[in-house]
């Protein structure tokens, strides 16, 4: 009974290595982003989903951003449920954003969020960015891009997908394009990165 036993817990990690890995075929990286080199831009597009969020353009985005952004200019990308690929942006370039996986900026403030007042913070930055994409006032736009001192704002296939309704390219009448290329346009505010 006890071999048994131990064969059948064998099974697991031989049958789990081979499923995650396509029978060892999958290429082998210490790259946390060279996934996304061959990623279809449009089947993880939901933010809202675990495992959601994913494009190829954000690959050569994030090489771009790493190449040619300096310091640590605040970036807004659409947020996303854990485990998804939204908020990979800020994530793979260490940019600080507005808010990235708000289940995750739970985890990590709990004691601050148990202080008085600072419950609702979380909540008014979601609005905020949800706002900045969907909202189509120019001035509240750039009033809350101020409030939260963003410099960059990113708009590829999880923004496109998570604010679908929203006309996105209005940005272009008021900030700068400073990258555009395989669906994914980075906006900077003037004086800015």
């Amino acid at each position: 009974a006890v071999i048994t036993l131990i064969a059948a817990s064998v099974v697991y990690p031989v049958l789990a290595t081979s499923a995650r890995t396509v029978n060892l075929t999958l290429q082998r990286s210490l790259d946390g982003i060279a996934y996304m080199a061959n990623d279809n831009p449009t089947a993880f597009a939901d933010c809202t989903q675990v495992g959601g969020g994913s494009n190829s353009g954000d690959d050569a985005a994030i090489h771009w951003l790493n190449a040619h952004i300096e310091g640590s200019p605040v970036i807004v990308e659409a947020p996303g449920a854990e485990y998804s690929h939204c908020s990979s942006i800020s994530a793979f370039t260490g940019l600080p954003a507005v808010i990235g996986w708000s289940g995750h900026e739970v985890q990590w403030r709990v004691n601050w969020l148990a202080q008085p007042g600072n419950e609702a913070i979380l909540n008014d930055r979601l609005d905020a960015v949800n706002q900045i994409y969907t909202n189509p006032d120019q001035s509240t736009v750039m009033g809350l891009l101020r409030r939260y001192h963003v410099r960059l704002l990113y708009v590829g296939a999880a923004e496109r997908q998570t604010y679908s309704g929203a006309d996105l390219d209005r940005y272009a009448s008021y900030l700068k394009v400073v990258y555009q290329h395989a669906g994914v346009t980075i906006y900077a505010m003037e004086g800015g990165s």
